[in-house]
This record gives C-alpha cells, structure tokens and sequence, in this order.
C-alpha cells in the first residue's frame, strides 16, 4: 500500500474512532422552529420530484386522503410528534378545482431537520430553488432576511427565511440556495455563552496580523497544516515547528473575530460550516464565517473558539496525530494549546507577553484621586509591551509611538484622559475618526490624540470643556487601521489642523520623540508619573 493510500487510510479509521467515541455527546442544540400558523404558514415544496407523495387524513399517517405533485406549493402549519414518536407536519396543498385541502405527511416529505440549526441573516440577495440541483425558482432572499439553516445536499443548503418583514413576517419559506451564496452572504448569529470563558480572558486582538505557531500542551505537538496536501485534515503531530506550522493570524473582523492562515499554502483553517465534528482543514481560499475563530487565554494556556458553532478547537486526548476537531461544547484540558509569535524575527511566548501588558495596564487604570491622568478605556489591555512598537528595519519610519489599546469583556468607551477642551473632532483616510482634546500639565499645552474611532460614535464637540473620565466615543476600526478594532492613543505637544498625529519616528529618545517638528510622549509615562518626560 502506498504511503498516500495509508495515510487515507489512517484518516477514515481516526475519523470512525471519533465519531465511535464522540457518540451524541458534543451534537448542537437545534433551534426551535420560528412562530408560524395558518395565517402565517411555511411555504414549501417536496424535496422529491416524484408526483406520489400521499397526503394523510391525521398525524400518525396511517389513513390516505389523497396526493400531493411535484409542482405543489404547500402550506405547513404545524410540526410536531406523532403518538409513535414520528415527526409530521400538517399542511395545505392545491386540489384539481384550485382550492386547498389539508393534510398531514412525514416532516421528511419536506426536510431532513427536526428543527432549524444555525440562525443567521442575509448580507445581500439570493435567489432561492424549490429543490437542491433544482433550477426552477421557489423565490429569493432579501438582504436582511433572517435564514435559518436546515439541511445540505450536494451543491445546495435547504434554509427557512421570512417572508415579508423581518420583524413581524406574513409567512415563511422553506427553500434551497447554493453552497457558494449561503457560505458567502449569510451571517451566522452568534449566542454569548458566558459560563464556557469564565476565568478566562479574550486576548483575540492581540494576535491580529501576526505570524503565530499553535503547539497542543497536551502532548506538545504543534498543529500542522500539510504542506503538500492542502485540503487534508490539520493534524498535530509534529516534535518541532516547521514552515508548515506557521500561521498569519488575519485582522479582526468587525465583530472581533480572526482567521488562521497556513503560510505553506495560504489557506484559512476551515471549521467545517455544516458538520460539528468534521476535522478541521486548511482549504478555504478566503476567511469567511467558519474560519473565523476566538483566542482566550487562561493561566499560560491559550483556547481557541470556532465561530460557526461555538466549538472549541480540540487536540484529541487519546490519538496524538488524529485530525483536529472544533467539537468540544466547553473548554476543557485536551483543548490546551501553547502560542509563540514572532517578536522582531524571534519567536516568543505569547502568554508570557500578553499577561505582562494585561497586568500592567490594569494597575495603570487603577488611578488615585490626586493623579490629572488615566488611561482611556477601562478593563483593557495595551497591544504592545511598550509605548514605541516595532515596525520594520526596512521603512524609513519604524517606530509607531503612541499605544493602541484592546478591548477586554466587550468594553468599548473611550474617555477623555485628562481635564482640557475638544480643539478638533474629525475624519482622515489614516487616522479615520478621532478627537483630538488640549490639556495644561506641568504649565505646558500638551494634546491627546485618540484615532480609530467608530463612525458616528463621537459624543463631544469642537469647543467643549470635559473632564476626565467623560465618554467621548466608541473604539471602531476606521481609517489605516490592520489591528481591527482598537484605539490608537498618543499624547503630543502640538496641534496639527488636519488631524494627522498618526505618529511614526526613526528615532526614540526614553519616553519622548520627535518627528516632522512634533513630539510624541509616551502615554504610560504621563499616566503614570502625571506629568511629561
């Protein structure tokens, strides 16, 4: 046997010992149908094109009344449980003299789901088919349309969607779209669950752009996207971290989440979108929703969460090299994994660096009465050890001085840092939009500049005097912003008119630096100590 037909091989007898051991234990919790009725029924058609589907006289389908044709629209009114247990649903179909009759069948007649699975809602049109590799048309979705996901086949993905408004719907349909349209335009809504992440701190922002290995503290191998096969299941097996070990954590999406892509191939590691416990894989050739994934940290253990189903990225705790699963319903301790980042072309713990800077600022934002500066945003963490980040030797402008700070536990409000007056509130394509407030410390004028702001979030007005600690707006992810959402902080001793405090200096001197006849001071040193460098 060939070394590609063994490792096939292996895969298939490590995927049934899974599926053997995982039993029920991990299956998702299906939705409960949305409310309909007779008034506002489910439109539906067969999923057979055969023209003798029998229609009941009751719910435990025993008595025929008539048949229901390939070309009929029903009208589901009811889904439950027969007295044998067996799923039916009652309905109206078309009659020969065009009026309706009501009827019961198997739910099967019309869907494989028992309920509906993943809810989402639509970010653009599609059209909708009566039945998968079908081509004749049922209707179409309308961006904004709520969709729920029921079944798969083939090519296609059957969906429940509302029909008129989304918040009050006249009806519903039950219908296909392709594979391609529902991956693409349909936004899967997410459940908070927050018991799975006590004690636990989301650290997603941090690795943000960089170029990361995941090495299981199970067993320390290190997760191993196949250089030669892209689309074979992640394995970890791997003693030492190799070019196909290495993953650029992509920027966070606008609700927080990143993807993993492998450098040996440049493919997203894919949470299956349809099957809990298919084995992740390397073969997505753009991040969408179920490559996107969560990063938590607790003590010096990372844990990795999949959007799609809210699974947690599993190491197998019995087969070392078995193909990786986002299939655990909770953290647990097989699900453990190591993080190096490449620090300034070094390799180096994550954990180590991170819990540095969560601990630092923490202490910073605990400030006394009598200090004039605080830091803000409240309950975050800095993304950087230091107030003057690396960039790269190869630019003219290597150090980016100033902080960017992350948001922890969903907080987003900025503050105002110190007491002064809003001189400038605006918009530029490399700061987006941000507020630039005056202060006086140590009789000297000094600026604080905060950029990356959400649009439209901004609560303060050119002119107005505010005090420390006053909202000023929302953290966003606007203008030349590749970290996703944070905000850019930065004090400065002058007053640019166009906003342009986006601060990038070749040299650094302690906590202060100069740059274009502007200097830049670092912002934990004026926290901190309350006054300037």
């Amino acid at each position: 046997m060939n070394s590609r037909k063994q490792r096939l091989l292996s895969i298939i007898l490590a995927v049934i010992t899974v599926l053997t051991t995982v039993g029920t234990s991990f299956s998702v919790q299906a939705a409960s149908w949305p409310s309909f009725s007779s008034s506002k029924p489910i439109k539906a058609y067969t999923i057979s094109t055969g023209n003798n589907t029998t229609a009941y006289s009751d719910s435990n389908l025993k008595s025929k009344i008539g048949t229901i044709w390939a070309k009929d629209e029903l009208y589901v009114q009811q889904i439950g449980k027969n007295s044998a247990g067996k799923w039916y649903c009652k309905l109206t179909y078309p009659t020969v003299s065009k009026g309706r009759k009501t009827g019961y069948v198997a739910l099967s007649v019309i869907t494989s789901a028992t309920a509906p699975g993943e809810k989402g809602s639509a970010s653009a049109g599609m059209t909708t088919y009566r039945r998968a590799s079908s081509s004749q048309k049922a209707g179409s979705i309308s961006k904004g349309d709520i969709v729920y996901k029921l079944a798969t086949s083939g090519s296609y993905v059957q969906v429940l969607y509302n029909i008129g408004s989304v918040s009050n719907p006249s009806g519903w349909r039950m219908a296909w779209v392709t594979k391609d349209n529902f991956n693409k335009y349909v936004k899967i809504s997410q459940t908070t669950n927050n018991s799975d992440v006590a004690g636990m701190t989301d650290v997603t922002a941090y690795f943000a752009g960089k170029t990361i290995t995941l090495q299981s503290v199970q067993n320390g191998k290190y997760i191993c996207a196949d250089k030669d096969y892209s689309n074979t299941p992640i394995f970890c097996n791997r003693n030492t971290a190799s070019t196909w070990e290495n993953f650029q954590v992509s920027s966070l999406t606008s609700d927080g989440w990143v993807g993993f892509k492998a450098l040996a191939n440049n493919k997203y590691l894919s949470a299956s979108n349809n099957i809990t416990d298919t084995p992740v894989r390397a073969c997505a050739d753009k991040i969408l929703q179920w490559e996107c994934h969560r990063i938590y940290l607790k003590g010096n253990d990372f844990y990795i969460k999949a959007q799609v189903n809210n699974k947690w990225l599993c190491v197998r705790i019995d087969k070392t090299n078995a193909p990786l699963e986002a299939y655990g319903s909770k953290p647990l301790e097989w699900e453990r994994l190591n993080i190096r980042f490449k620090e300034q072309g070094q390799y180096v713990s994550a954990a180590e660096i991170i819990k540095k800077a969560i601990e630092n600022t923490s202490d910073s934002t605990v400030q006394s009465k009598a200090s004039s500066w605080e830091y803000p945003m409240k309950n975050t963490f800095v993304c950087g050890n230091n107030w003057r980040t690396y960039y790269s030797k190869s630019s003219s402008r290597p150090y980016h001085v100033g902080i960017d700070i992350a948001s922890k536990n969903g907080n987003s409000n900025v503050y105002a840092a110190a007491n002064g007056t809003v001189v400038k509130t605006g918009y530029n394509s490399s700061n987006g939009y941000y507020v630039i407030i005056k202060h006086t410390l140590n009789s000297r004028t000094v600026y604080s500049f905060y950029a990356h702001l959400k649009a439209s979030s901004t609560v303060v007005k050119q002119g107005q005097v505010i005090e420390k600690g006053q909202k000023i707006a929302v953290f966003g992810n606007t203008g030349s912003s590749s970290a996703g959402a944070h905000l850019h902080f930065a004090i400065t001793d002058k007053l640019l008119q166009n906003g342009g405090y986006y601060g990038y200096v070749t040299k650094v001197n302690g906590d202060k630096a100069t740059y274009n006849g502007v200097t830049y001071f670092n912002p934990h040193y004026v926290v901190k100590n309350d006054k300037l460098p």
